[in-house]
Parts: structure tokens; C-alpha cells; sequence
């Protein structure tokens, strides 16, 4: 049994979440584990890699959103994001809209196609979290690169980051921000005490290529949209809770995005995922362990490793970080 699972931000949630959570059985997985890589690519990089895809996050996602895409166009995010002006720079504070009536967003995306009906973009609103530029392939913007994902610039300064988009992006960037100062939902959700929409984040985008070859033999779990369009392109089973399976080939995901505290997460994490995943081991499964903000693991039962023994998920992934 070969198991892959991937974690986009443990290193986060255990600094969030402190050393009073218990985690047995992530403790054990890791000190069996033999670290072979760290972290150089965005977690969603890595996850495109494990299908054999570069780039475009942003094309499997509209798949997972039912937006039809076509293969010849050029895929965009457009997430929604809370910016913060200080005296000389501006901060990303928040990203997605989890409160986001179905009514204002329509009549926004409404506005949005209208003013920038003459550049060629399409904007589509599916949910509150994944917003999306559409552009025909012919487009001359259709190929530039843009912002890196949004949670990866959380409270940091985003001036410099913008300022690599290129005249049109950032004339688009900037318009937007305008566009969204004047709309009606912003004070409704000032009022509400609610975080305003004050831009939308540029990031994900490419054009498709050729897409995944056929992976009917894996079985993919995880409430990750990027996973679940990955999957049925690649025509694997899929489901959204992560767990373990009997399939021979696995891939878990656990998306960055994810519900709770960092407490509540972990320890849903160490209940559903790691317990099982160590009996899996235990039995002789193959683990490749990668945690996207810390390193890569391969790991097999040990019977002894008395240098690690000692060592916990805390101790092992935190001074990880020395290497970044």
C-alpha cells in the first residue's frame, strides 16, 4: 500500500495551536520518518506535481466549482481579500468571504464584467472563497504570471508583491479596489462588524495544457477543492472527508483553508488521519509525508532509531524551519 498525504500548513497549526495538544501518533509517524526534502514550492505547486502538472491552480479549481472551463482558455483566481492601508503600505488581513449573501455577490459580478467588458475579462462568483478571471487564450495577458496564493501574505506588507503584475494587472488590481470602495455591500458589512471586500487577490492562473494522465487506481480524500478537480480529471476516486482507505494507491489532502482552530484541526487530524495512517504503517503501508510548509518524509516502520526516539511532530517539523 502506497500512501501519500500532504499537509499545507503544519508547521502553522502546531505553533497556533501550542504544545498542550497531544499527538501521539503524528509524534510516531515522524520519528520513523526520514526526512528527504524541504519545502521549495507553494502547497499548491506540490499538489499539481503529484499529478505530474506545473502551475494553474486555478483551472482544477473551476472544474471543482462546476464552471465548465475550457482547456484552450486562461484560468484565473480572483479571491476576495481584506486589505489594510497603513501610512506607506498595504496589508493583507483576511482572505475569502464567509458571509457573502448569493444576491450582492451576482450583482457584483455583474459590475465587474461591465467595467472591464473592454479588457476582455470575464469574472465568475461561485462561491464565497474562489472567485475567478476568465480570458479567451488569444488574450495578451494570458500567460502572465501574477500573485502567489493569498494565505501565503496573511498580515504581511503586499506593496512590493503587487508591484511585480505588470502595468495592466496592476491598472486591473487598482480599478477593482475602486470598484469594491463603491459598492453597497461594503458598509453593510462594516455595519455587520464584518471585514470589508476591499480587493480581490490575482493568483493561480495558466493555461491548462495537456491536464493529468489517467490515475483510476488512486483514491483521493480531502476537502480540497484543487484535489477534487484534480481527481476527476485524472478520473480518480474521490471523496471529501480525509481518511484512510483499502486502495492501494492513496492521497490525502489537507488544504490550508480548513474549518476550526488550530486545535480543533489538529486534533481532528490526529483522530482521522494520523491514528489510522500509523496502523497503515504499522502494517507495512509506504508513507510519503509531506507537510508543504516544513519538508518531505518517507516513512516505514522503524524497529529502532534511538537518536529520534525521543523526538516529537513539534521538535521535528518546528526546527524544520532552520533550513527554509
Amino acid at each position: 500500500m502506497e500512501i501519500t498525504l500532504q499537509i499545507d500548513e503544519l508547521k502553522a497549526l502546531l505553533k497556533s495551536a501550542g504544545p498542550g495538544v497531544k499527538t501521539t501518533s503524528l509524534d510516531q509517524l515522524l520519528t520513523w520518518g526520514q526526512l528527504v526534502t524541504f519545502p521549495q514550492n507553494t502547497a499548491e505547486e506540490i499538489l499539481l506535481s503529484t499529478f505530474g502538472i506545473s502551475g494553474n491552480a486555478a483551472f482544477y479549481t473551476a472544474i471543482a466549482d462546476e464552471l465548465r472551463p475550457s482547456s484552450s482558455d486562461y484560468w484565473m483566481r480572483a479571491d476576495p481579500v481584506s486589505l489594510q492601508a497603513g501610512m506607506s503600505r498595504v496589508f493583507l488581513v483576511a482572505s475569502g468571504s464567509p458571509e457573502f449573501p448569493e444576491q450582492q455577490r451576482a450583482a457584483l459580478q455583474d459590475s465587474l464584467n461591465l467595467h472591464f467588458a473592454e479588457d476582455g475579462l470575464q469574472f465568475l462568483l461561485p462561491n464565497n472563497n474562489r472567485w475567478y478571471i476568465h480570458l479567451d487564450s488569444g488574450h495578451p495577458q494570458a500567460q502572465t504570471e501574477l500573485l502567489p496564493p493569498p494565505r501565503k501574505l496573511l498580515g504581511e506588507d503586499i506593496s512590493i508583491d503587487t508591484a511585480v503584475m505588470g502595468k495592466f494587472w496592476q491598472r486591473c488590481f487598482t480599478e477593482i479596489q475602486m470598484l469594491l470602495f463603491a459598492q453597497p455591500h461594503r458598509q453593510d458589512r462594516e455595519i455587520r462588524g464584518q471585514s470589508p471586500i476591499s480587493g480581490l487577490w490575482l493568483w493561480g492562473g495558466g493555461l491548462p495544457g495537456s491536464g493529468p494522465e489517467p490515475e483510476r487506481e488512486l483514491n483521493c480524500s480531502g476537502n480540497s477543492a484543487l484535489l477534487q478537480g484534480l481527481a476527476l480529471s485524472a478520473e480518480s476516486a474521490w471523496q471529501a472527508e480525509a481518511n484512510i482507505s483499502t486502495a492501494s494507491k492513496q492521497l490525502i489532502h489537507w488544504a490550508g483553508d480548513q474549518p476550526g482552530t488550530a486545535v480543533e484541526q489538529l486534533k481532528q487530524l490526529e483522530d482521522q488521519v494520523f491514528s489510522p495512517l500509523l496502523e497503515a504503517v504499522s502494517n507495512g503501508a509506504e508513507l510519503t509525508f509531506i507537510a508543504a510548509d516544513a519538508g518531505r518524509w518517507t516513512v516505514r516502520k522503524r524497529l529502532k532509531w534511538p537518536w529520534k526516539k525521543q523526538a516529537g511532530a513539534r521538535v521535528i517539523v518546528l526546527e524544520s524551519a532552520i533550513h527554509e
